[in-house]
């Protein structure tokens, strides 16, 4: 998938790798609701990336209900959250999944 990068290290191309997803609340871009990466999988992950020499930043996913399109609102998302990047989806699909004990893998990049 696509995210939208929230640190300015963050470029075109870059692979994150969420070790939380955080859904924002609906007036703020505070989380309302925050889903743990397991840290096996996260591991796994860590070691697959690291050993195929693919650069990548790990942190946290922030899920937004709306486009943030603005720098200063993406620089507030960032300061209130503590995410790196944000998408459309991650955590709403990770909170389901979670909610059915399954397991979810999201690959998003930031654009």
């Amino acid at each position: 998938g696509v995210a939208g990068a929230l640190h300015r290290d963050l470029r075109v191309g870059s692979v994150l790798l969420a070790d939380r997803l955080m859904m924002r609340r609906a007036e703020s871009f505070h989380a309302a609701g925050i889903v743990e990466v397991p840290r096996e999988p996260f591991e796994t992950f860590t070691v697959a990336l690291e050993s195929a020499a693919i650069d990548f930043t790990a942190g946290a996913l922030l899920t937004s209900h709306r486009a943030i399109p603005s720098v200063m609102d993406k620089r507030l998302a960032a300061d209130q959250s503590g995410a790196i990047a944000v998408d459309m989806e991650s955590a709403v699909i990770a909170a389901e999944v979670h909610r059915r004990a399954t397991l979810h893998l999201s690959a998003d990049h930031p654009r």
